[in-house]
């Protein structure tokens, strides 16, 4: 249980994960997978207007994959996602009467997410790994009804506009992602290597906070980025100490 101002709740979820995994043929894996994700309750401290509890989320996974293992060199991965939330945890705002719009957590009824991703590994010469990756989501709201505006009544008290949000983007879930790196591992002679390595990640623009209003997706949208990382060092050829400089963001 948990406990606070006075509150005492307790939540008994049921989670776990099953799979089966199927090899066709030789250096070919495919799978399909299933888990239940489970966040606990809580409280909203931050304000007393506030409804005192949120509820559990939770989250059915499901994901169908396949590897594939060519000539010992390369390597494909590829798979796609659907994630079935139930009462997702995010802020948004609701209307005191008195002090007017403020914030808290809440719980989005049922929220999904849908994505793709492959990834690849190539090791075309000795000490020299090549990898790219990309990722798709379509991140969105299927049922929540939420504020999105306040007026005050006869009475001199502020009460809620209310607007579905159904089809609006999930905060923090860019449509597309990627990386791409490549790391190099050398002989300098005796008993040390050195190495070398860069990597450029970035992703598309994704929105800060719950929202339906068009001012809010300017004011809060979050841009896309592109960012370069570099490191390079020396290590004892058994790998027992190594010794490395890096930069991230390079560019700024």
């Amino acid at each position: 249980g948990i406990w606070s101002r006075g509150f005492d709740k307790t939540w008994d979820p049921v989670t776990g994960t099953a799979g089966i995994e199927w090899t066709p043929v030789s250096d070919t894996l495919m799978f399909l997978k299933y888990s239940r994700g489970y966040k606990a309750g809580g409280f909203n401290t931050g304000t007393i207007a506030a409804s005192p509890t949120t509820k559990p989320e939770l989250v059915d996974a499901y994901e169908l994959g396949w590897k594939q293992q060519l000539a010992g060199r390369l390597q494909l991965e590829a798979s796609v996602v659907y994630y079935d939330y139930q009462d997702k945890q995010l802020r948004a705002k609701f209307v005191d009467p008195i002090f007017g719009a403020l914030d808290k957590l809440v719980n989005v009824p049922k929220s999904e997410i849908k994505g793709a991703e492959l990834e690849i590994t190539a090791s075309p010469l000795s000490g020299l790994t090549l990898s790219a990756s990309g990722t798709y989501l379509d991140a969105e709201v299927k049922k929540y009804e939420g504020v999105t505006g306040s007026f005050t009544d006869a009475n001199g008290l502020r009460q809620p506009i209310i607007a579905s949000f159904k089809g609006v983007d999930l905060p923090f879930a860019p449509e597309f992602q990627y990386t791409v790196r490549a790391d190099y591992d050398f002989s300098l002679g005796g008993n040390l290597n050195g190495f070398v390595g860069v990597g450029v990640n970035g992703q598309s623009k994704s929105i800060g906070i719950l929202t339906v209003s068009d001012a809010d997706r300017d004011l809060y949208e979050i841009r896309s980025r592109n960012l370069v990382n570099m490191n390079a060092g020396i290590r004892a050829a058994d790998d027992r100490w190594r010794a490395s400089l890096w930069a991230k963001n390079l560019f700024d």
